[in-house]
């Protein structure tokens, strides 16, 4: 998938933006991945970017906990942005792609990354962690959650109300692992939920956080 094929997907991010707050704001279902970024900021006045933030709702669970965090936060849809805005008011959001990581500014205590990448193939996937290793400070940490699944699983799936369709990515656990320790990662923790979809069905979610150490 050429990086130009994610921009028509921007005008259905930005029609669900108000639903998807609605339905994803609470990240209490994440609170063990959540608390345990927390604990590794611990009274740090840490600098946090939040790659496909949506709404802010993992920056807001954070922010929640540790009010003195410093948070940047991009989405390429304009109206997640703006929502991201208000629900994080000290926060700088904007808009941006996080396949483009590589041309930001680094020193980055903590980047978290919540469910963006099912819109990206494996060998975006694969810049986006090298990078994110590469834009965190020593001791920095990266937070990925995704929707666990053989990658044979990946293609197109429907909205809940049958009206859009977006393609959709799986990946194997020990494959994200895979990448976070090629890309120099310590593994400090990976968590799995079982999700219940509105059919019924189950996904697993999978919370990974890597940490960024000195070489030996």
């Amino acid at each position: 998938m050429e990086k130009s094929e994610l921009d028509p997907r921007i005008a259905v991010f930005d029609k669900k933006a108000e639903l998807y707050q609605q339905k994803y704001m609470d990240q209490s279902r994440y609170a063990e991945g959540l608390n345990r970024c927390c604990e590794l900021l611990g009274t740090n006045q840490g600098k946090l970017l939040d790659l496909g933030c949506g709404p802010g709702n993992v920056s807001r669970y954070l922010i929640d906990k540790i009010p003195w965090l410093r948070v940047e936060a991009i989405d390429l849809s304009p109206a997640m942005v703006a929502l991201a805005q208000n629900n994080l008011p000290t926060a700088l959001c904007s808009v941006g792609d996080v396949r483009e990581l590589d041309i930001r500014a680094g020193g980055f205590d903590i980047i978290v990354a919540g469910f963006c990448i099912p819109y990206l193939n494996r060998e975006e996937v694969r810049e986006l962690v090298l990078a994110a290793y590469q834009k965190l400070n020593l001791g920095g940490f990266f937070y990925l959650s995704f929707m666990e699944g053989d990658y044979s699983r990946s293609g197109y799936q429907l909205s809940s109300d049958g009206q859009d369709k977006a393609y959709i990515h799986y990946y194997p656990a020990e494959e994200i692992r895979s990448l976070f320790e090629a890309s120099g990662f310590e593994i400090d923790s990976l968590l799995r939920t079982n999700f219940e979809k509105e059919d019924g069905s189950l996904d697993v979610d999978v919370q990974i956080i890597g940490v960024k150490q000195l070489k030996n």
